[in-house]
């Protein structure tokens, strides 16, 4: 046995720790759940981790206030440990416990009890193979975070740093400009996952396209918007570089090197005014390159109705932060340029979020003659509510009635 899932009472517990220390010796994966962790437990714990236990996870896991962390001793083989507590006030492990885990690669910590500050360095400091890093729930200051990033001796694959739902002042706010200099100045190259929440509005827009324009390893990127008019901007300068033979500025201005990106969950905003095509063509023309992606969430929160380009650059709120009654997003239309991703044939879910689309016969049948492996299709995708979700089952391969007969039904042509 090499997994083993507690949820047992503390005194169960204690025997539990006690059989596997003697009886599995392959056991390296140990999850407890609702338990109450006392200091009876540390000795059989210690001798497991000691031994054989590469990875923990605590799930509302009570630590009695009876364990001495100074006397732990230290845990070699322990490479990725997971602390998650949804109920404020409890205890959780102590800082001791992680600092005991030199060759820890991998920390997941979710809690509403907020820890200090200054642990985080100690951390950094105990934990020199740390790799991965999830943190949610704390109300971390930028500077926090930051400081975090820039402790860590290795470099990071994955960051996952969502905050709390809500903050109370300006030194509660997530992961902001300073966290994200941090991240660029060291570990852009090794990234593979950046999870800044989509509520991550501290990430604008640009910051969110550096990461799509300078992490070659990303796999899987969510925040929470990116302005179309960016991405066009971006395409142009571009364009003029190539001009001008500029090919390595070309190259960390305009184009998405993230070729195996396969998680997208960004919103694209869109003005809906004369120059909406050209904006959708432009970042079209960009996801046509991710053609390992996978998930596909882009809908907008932002709807303009500008003149121009120029105008809606001029217009658009400082840092992106103010919110707006009204959404705009991509039109998953061939007008607006929706060919350029026939290459995506590894496409499983879309969703739309809050722009309602407005398919058209062919937008449907273009969808189904490439997107055969879509089995989730979220969002409005006609202001017919019958045929939204016709077209929804139809194309997701839910509905035993063929599409093109049930769209005929509804006169949908």
């Amino acid at each position: 046995m090499s997994y083993f899932d507690s949820s047992s009472s503390r005194r169960q517990l204690g025997r539990d720790l006690k059989v596997l220390l003697s009886s599995c010796p392959a056991l390296t994966d140990l999850t407890t759940r609702y338990v109450e962790f006392g200091g009876d437990h540390l000795k059989p714990f210690q001798q497991l981790c000691a031994t054989r236990l590469q990875r923990v996870s605590f799930h509302d896991t009570l630590f009695s206030i009876d364990i001495d962390w100074n006397t732990v001793l230290s845990m070699p083989h322990l490479q990725e440990l997971c602390m998650t507590t949804t109920v404020s006030g409890t205890t959780f492990p102590g800082i001791g416990f992680i600092l005991q885990c030199p060759n820890l690669r991998s920390l997941r910590w979710s809690t509403p009890v907020q820890p200090d500050p200054e642990c985080f360095k100690s951390i950094a400091e105990a934990c020199p193979q740390l790799q991965a890093i999830e943190l949610q729930q704390m109300a971390l200051s930028d500077d926090v975070i930051a400081t975090f990033l820039n402790s860590i001796k290795s470099t990071v694959t994955e960051v996952i740093i969502t905050g709390i739902e809500t903050v109370s002042s300006e030194t509660e706010l997530r992961f902001g400009s300073k966290a994200f200099d941090s991240l660029q100045q060291r570990h852009f190259s090794t990234l593979v996952v950046l999870d800044v929440g989509p509520k991550g509005y501290r990430v604008e827009s640009g910051s969110l396209l550096q990461v799509l324009c300078s992490c070659p390893n990303l796999r899987e990127l969510t925040g929470c918007r990116i302005w179309a008019v960016d991405i066009y901007d971006r395409l142009q300068q571009q364009q003029r570089r190539k001009q001008r033979q500029e090919q390595q500025q070309q190259q960390q201005q305009g184009n998405w090197v993230c070729r195996g990106l396969e998680v997208f969950k960004v919103k694209i905003s869109v003005s809906l005014g004369p120059r909406a095509s050209s904006l959708c063509e432009a970042v079209f023309s960009q996801f046509a390159k991710l053609l390992h992606l996978r998930v596909l969430h882009i809908g907008g929160e932002i709807r303009y109705t500008y003149q121009s380009i120029d105008e809606e650059r001029a217009q658009r709120p400082k840092h992106y932060l103010r919110s707006r009654k009204e959404g705009g997003g991509l039109s998953l239309q061939l007008e607006y340029g929706l060919g350029h991703l026939a290459g995506l044939t590894r496409l499983e879910i879309v969703s739309v979020g809050g722009f309602a689309q407005e398919l058209k016969r062919e937008d449907v049948d273009w969808m189904k003659r490439w997107w055969k492996e879509l089995r989730e299709l979220e969002g409005e995708l006609h202001p017919r509510k019958e045929v939204s979700e016709a077209i929804r089952w139809g194309l997701t391969g839910k509905s035993s009635v063929d599409l093109k007969k049930s769209l005929d039904r509804l006169g949908f042509v």
